[in-house]
């Protein structure tokens, strides 16, 4: 993990809402954030991923997402999920978000 001045000036840098370090008993296991775009980002280390949906619950119940921009920001959040992280697409659909992604590579 980042040191603390490093991951401050970062996010100072980019459209942040909101950018987390998240600690469970005094030890760094991820970050989250929200970007201007309504885009919502969980990175939890290896096996910390079950605080997921406790880390999604609290963004999603502490903010609203931003004001749509037609062509720039939907209405509603979203989130980008890693190719090859089917664990957390699971625990995304489990939540009920529906996979509306279509990934096209030449």
């Amino acid at each position: 993990m980042p040191e603390y001045n490093d991951n401050k000036a970062f996010v100072q840098s980019h459209p942040y809402r909101v950018w987390y370090l998240i600690r469970k008993q005094d030890c760094g296991v991820g970050t989250c954030y929200v970007i201007e775009s309504n885009c919502i980002s969980v990175f939890l280390i290896e096996g910390a991923e079950s605080h997921f949906n406790e880390v999604l619950d609290f963004i999603l119940s502490s903010f609203e997402p931003l004001e749509e921009i037609k062509s720039v920001r939907p209405a509603y959040f979203y989130i980008n999920v890693p190719d090859g992280h089917e664990h957390l697409l699971k625990q995304v659909a489990d939540l009920g978000w529906k996979n509306c992604k279509l990934r096209l590579l030449a």
